[in-house]
């Protein structure tokens, strides 16, 4: 099995059944104070339209889980910053 890293998507094009999602890296070009990052495309995920319900289904899975974490990551931060602080108690 193969493992390709994509920064993001550079496009998507839907022809014949066939969706080509093409998948780019950010690349230096330049040199000293004129470096900048360039997309450049590197590899093209290609799947049948049939799949493609599926295939977002399970991404926006992923993003629900990625955001349910990302809440109670900064829930417990936020707890233990009020703990680091102190509560008052009642009669105080």
């Amino acid at each position: 099995m193969n493992e390709i890293f994509a920064d993001g998507i550079s496009g998507i094009v839907i022809a014949n059944n066939v969706v080509r999602v093409e998948l780019a890296r950010l690349r230096p070009t330049g040199q000293g104070d004129q470096q900048k990052l360039v997309a450049q495309t590197t590899a093209t995920l290609i799947l049948p339209t049939s799949a493609l319900r599926e295939f977002t289904a399970q991404l926006a899975n992923s993003v629900k889980q990625i955001a349910e974490r990302a809440g109670q990551e900064g829930g417990e931060a936020a707890a233990a910053g009020e703990g680091a602080r102190g509560k008052k108690k009642k009669g105080d």
